[in-house]
């Protein structure tokens, strides 16, 4: 769906999950860990995302945030949000992984960058891997 493509472009634009990690970080710094924190990170993060996205696509953002989550009469709406989290981080690593794999299909190994960018995909596959393990644990 064109419109759900743009909302992931704004959210990759902002930053994606590496940029609420941050803002939750932050949060945490100023407030202690807990609700209070992830719930301004959380705010911080859908403002940040709808001004980057402009007003049309901004308003479905306010749309999706505020539509009933689909789930199971009695269902579980934490198990729901992880699966959406998990699918959202499986994502953004397949995602970087691919885009490290063509920049280093197009450098020569002797090539200054060769190695920097091999040491990034090396970590990007040790987190692919950690949180394969969170997963299935």
């Amino acid at each position: 769906m064109p419109t759900h493509r743009a909302v992931h472009d704004a959210v990759r634009a902002v930053g994606g999950l590496d940029a609420f990690s941050q803002m939750l970080t932050q949060a945490e710094a100023a407030m202690g860990v807990g609700e209070g924190a992830v719930v301004a990170a959380t705010r911080h993060f859908d403002e940040a995302v709808r001004d980057m996205a402009g007003d049309v696509v901004g308003a479905v953002i306010t749309e999706l945030a505020v539509a009933p989550l689909p789930q199971h009469a009695g269902g579980d709406v934490r198990a729901y949000s992880r699966g959406m989290m998990a699918a959202m981080v499986r994502m953004d690593l397949t995602r970087r992984t691919a885009d490290l794999r063509a920049q280093l299909q197009r450098l020569s190994p002797e090539d200054e960058g060769y190695d920097g960018v091999f040491r990034q995909l090396m970590v990007i596959e040790q987190r692919r891997q950690r949180y394969s393990g969170y997963e299935r644990g």
